[in-house]
């Protein structure tokens, strides 16, 4: 057998709902030439057992198991420590990937040496697999530099290709891996724009990979405390992006804004669709400061939106005018 080009790392906790599904994904794939590195953290024994019959029935895959659990980014790093070719992939237990996911993914970073990952338009799918809604963000595939990459992420608050459904360069990452300091909720927004920082990324305009939505992810967590959580994690990003690149102060006053009017808009959204009292005072209570007057919260919008919640304003009546603003970066945000 020639030596693999690129490595698919499969994390998992032996999700059997889906491991099927990710089997299949990879026998169907049109390129070939890759090894898969099962790391099984902590499984169950029916998922210990359908690993090894995978093992024995495709010489391309290695199952490592470490127990007890260790943290995601943990087991990330030792499939990286594991890795011996220059792409590299992560399959997740949950998501599914088209049949031209690798030839697609892989092609653009070999057609394009200097990128440091690819990434494409995806599905969000339920857990049948049932398409819940197209996200087609990218409207040809181009090469990205970094600082494109990092404006996309900041003015939608949200990544422009999933974090699951990437080709990237291992020598685009640091020697040893994942960050571990980061939080894996949101600290993947900060590894991958420092591997584009120098090199940029690839965006595919093509549909490669659904990512599944259910209710056993570890990345759930209330609007509330997401997003504020978010802003957080992206603030310090620019902090440290400040002092390796101080030329760029204009990029990051520019991102700086964006980041607060986002933060705005995302808390008016979570007030929108929240379904309890406590959740809805919450994210008033997170509104965050103005764009124009960053040492003060907001008092005219939450005073606004606190007096639809004691009215009864629920999203059916205010939802369609605040939602277009929201999406739109309308001038409420920027009071």
């Amino acid at each position: 057998m020639s030596s693999p080009a690129i490595t698919v790392l499969l994390p998992t906790i032996g999700r059997m709902d889906y491991l099927p599904t990710t089997r299949r994904s990879l026998a169907e794939q049109t390129r070939k030439d890759f090894r898969v590195i099962v790391l099984d953290n902590a499984s169950g024994p029916e998922a210990q057992a359908f690993f090894a019959d995978w093992a024995r029935e495709d010489a391309r895959v290695e199952v490592r198991r470490v127990d007890p659990r260790i943290p995601m980014f943990s087991n990330f790093n030792r499939g990286m420590r594991a890795v011996e070719t220059e792409l590299v992939t992560f399959f997740h237990d949950d998501d599914v990937y088209r049949p031209d996911y690798l030839e697609v993914l892989a092609g653009e970073l070999e057609r394009h040496p200097g990128a440091a990952f690819s990434g494409s338009n995806f599905d969000l799918v339920d857990e049948h697999g049932g398409v819940i809604e197209q996200r087609r963000w990218i409207a040809r595939t181009a090469l990205f530099t970094g600082s494109r990459y990092m404006t996309e992420l900041f003015r939608r608050g949200r990544n422009l290709v999933p974090m699951s459904g990437l080709v990237f360069r291992r020598s685009a990452f640091p020697a040893e891996g994942f960050d571990e300091s980061l939080p894996i909720h949101w600290g993947d927004f900060v590894l991958l724009m420092r591997a584009a920082e120098n090199g940029g990324m690839i965006a595919v305009e093509r549909c490669v990979i659904g990512i599944r939505m259910h209710s056993g992810q570890a990345s759930q967590q209330a609007r509330s405390t997401s997003i504020p959580h978010r802003t957080e994690v992206l603030s310090k990003y620019l902090d440290e992006y400040a002092a390796r690149h101080p030329a760029d102060g204009a990029l990051v006053t520019s991102l700086r804004r964006r980041l607060a009017l986002t933060h705005r808009a995302g808390m008016v959204w979570a007030w929108l669709v929240a379904d309890d009292d406590a959740e809805r005072s919450a994210c008033l209570e997170r509104l965050g400061p103005s764009e124009l007057h960053p040492s003060r919260i907001d008092g005219a919008l939450r005073s606004a939106l606190t007096w639809a919640d004691r009215r009864g304003l629920r999203p059916a009546r205010v939802g369609p005018r605040l939602i277009k603003a929201a999406r739109g970066g309308a001038n409420l945000f920027r009071l």
